[in-house]
């Protein structure tokens, strides 16, 4: 009976054990953005290339809304739930498929391609390698350079995805490349130690490469009153606020409260411009989101032209905003 006994605790022991070495295993890549454990290498062949440049050009075609909706869907069944070998992001590809996309009028079928198939295809192929991007920054800071806004994010491009590797701000610049080449509002997120983008889509969505979130369902800041129904029916002329008093937003649950955040749209004119002086020094065009402790909510101040404003921003003239 003690041996049964001693047999039985020893089996707890090792159970106990186990399953704590699993969870250091398994849970701690997933602690990391990018992990390894999600990653899946791309096929440079060019008949796996041509599958999935087919299946846009189909999408592009259609003039069907329903079609087009089920199309993206059964590509991306095939890619992330049934394992199909993906074709690599590699630049000239990922360029190549922008292309088809800007053709297509719909911007919603343009955001369901981004989000259900371009999006996966990046997050299951790029790794964060803060080593990798820091070689990146010393070379630039010996060689002196200065880029401008978009050679930067250009460079970026095409170094991330060639190497399948880089930071926050690399990703961020990736995605802000292939938001403007389909045509998607979209504006730089930056924290304190943080970089990601959102795009327009009636409301400002979240899209964080770095941490795999690609905004379908994830709303920048939640909105603060409930809208009449003129605007669920127009929503062109509906007000748009980004200012949230509840949880559930990005920036409320994801951040500290006082953390700095600011949201920065680059106009045309400015890409010529240094990337340092567009992005951090004193940016010409941006909302800054300040947390107000006396209401517990955010509260955003839009910048123009260096000076905060009371101007009202709709949803039909953000973009001119900061043109």
């Amino acid at each position: 009976m003690k041996n049964l006994k001693k047999i039985f605790i020893n089996l707890l022991i090792i159970i106990a054990l186990f399953s704590c070495l699993g969870n250091v295993i398994f849970a701690y890549p997933t602690q990391h953005p990018l992990a390894w454990d999600n990653y899946r290498q791309g096929s440079t062949q060019e008949k796996d290339c041509n599958r999935l440049r087919r299946g846009i050009g189909e999408i592009k075609n259609s003039s069907d809304p329903d079609v087009q909706k089920q199309r993206i869907q059964e590509i991306f069944v095939e890619y992330v739930y049934r394992g199909r070998q993906m074709p690599s992001v590699e630049p000239e590809f990922i360029l190549e498929l922008c292309s088809i996309i800007s053709r297509i009028p719909n911007p919603e079928i343009k955001l369901l391609i981004f989000t259900r198939i371009l999006f996966p295809l990046l997050h299951m192929q790029l790794i964060y390698d803060k080593y990798r991007a820091n070689r990146w920054t010393d070379r630039e800071t010996e060689r002196g350079d200065n880029y401008t806004f978009n050679k930067r994010i250009w460079c970026d491009l095409y170094r991330v995805l060639k190497s399948k590797k880089g930071v926050c701000r690399n990703f961020a610049n990736v995605i802000k490349v292939i938001f403007d080449l389909i045509e998607i509002p979209n504006v730089l997120v930056y924290t304190d130690d943080h970089i990601f983008n959102a795009y327009l889509n009636l409301q400002w969505r979240v899209c964080d490469l770095t941490w795999e979130i690609n905004g379908e369902i994830t709303v920048l800041l939640p909105q603060d009153e409930w809208y009449p129904l003129p605007y669920l029916l127009f929503p062109p002329f509906g007000y748009w606020q980004l200012t949230g008093g509840y949880l559930g937003g990005y920036l409320d649950y994801a951040f500290k409260p006082e953390e700095s955040i600011t949201i920065i749209s680059v106009a045309p004119k400015d890409y010529s411009k240094p990337y340092n002086t567009v992005v951090s020094n004193n940016p010409r065009a941006c909302l800054q989101v300040n947390f107000n402790s006396a209401y517990n909510r955010r509260k955003t101040v839009v910048i123009v032209n260096g000076r905060p404003t009371s101007k009202k921003v709709f949803s039909e003239d953000i973009r001119s905003l900061f043109s």
